[in-house]
């Protein structure tokens, strides 16, 4: 291999490079920044060579992980009272019309479930701020 290939030894909390041949860079690599091992890389912790993945991932600015499962307690998401209102609005349920009244809690407990676990709801996006 020629000057400037690295060659990476294994997996470990603080991986440095050291260059194959002598004459390369001895100047240290940041492994963890983004496109480290490829465009599509955003960059995190250590990477396996082995496997091709890293231990964990940066997260994409802007964008929230919908595949998580997170248990909150019911008065954090009635602390977002206003948010459960304006989705059981969109969907038709007046709440100012007395409905709460005529549904049982089992009815406005899945409506809740269900905006908070739908991304793109008013509920949803209340609990799951956007990442700077």
């Amino acid at each position: 291999m020629g000057v400037g290939w690295w060659r990476l030894g294994g997996k470990s909390p603080a991986p440095t490079p050291e260059p194959i041949e002598s004459g390369g860079d001895p100047s240290p690599q940041d492994l963890s920044a983004p496109g480290t091992y490829g465009p599509d890389d955003p960059g995190g912790g250590p990477y396996d060579e082995v496997t091709g993945v890293r231990d964990w991932y940066n997260p994409t600015p802007g964008k929230t992980q919908v595949d998580e499962t997170v248990d909150r307690p019911w008065t954090d998401v009635l602390n977002h009272w206003h948010a459960i209102e304006l989705d059981l609005d969109a969907n038709g349920h007046d709440i100012e019309s007395g409905l709460l009244n005529a549904r049982t809690w089992r009815w406005l407990k899945l409506r809740i479930d269900h905006y908070a676990s739908t991304p793109g709801t008013n509920l949803w996006d209340a609990l799951h701020p956007k990442a700077v």
